[in-house]
């Protein structure tokens, strides 16, 4: 299960009960951790599996904290999506395959 935006609540749950479920962590930007945020991450810190970061600094920050296994922490880049383009591919799939909007 990838823990994303609102994350206090899955990350509090993870308290209580043992899941089977990987818990993957994706943090956005810097966070800010205060006090309940930062006992929190350390409290459940072996329970997750993964924490992705959109940036190498992100990802050094939070390494530097010291919460996360080293070896839990990666970076995942946000994608970059160019809706022209993937338009022109949707016009020119229409054309040479009519029948394929039949099939979205």
């Amino acid at each position: 299960m990838i823990i994303h935006l609102i994350t206090s609540l899955p990350l509090f749950l993870l308290l209580f009960f043992n899941f089977e479920t990987k818990f993957i962590l994706r943090i956005s930007g810097t966070p800010k951790l205060n006090f309940f945020r930062k006992a929190l991450w350390k409290s459940i810190s072996e329970k997750i599996h993964l924490v992705t970061c959109p940036t190498l600094i992100t990802r050094d920050y939070i390494s530097s904290l010291n919460i996360f296994d080293e070896k839990k922490i990666c970076v995942l880049y946000d994608p970059i999506i160019e809706i022209k383009k993937i338009s022109k591919k949707i016009k020119k799939n229409e054309k040479e395959y009519p029948y394929h909007k039949n099939f979205y």
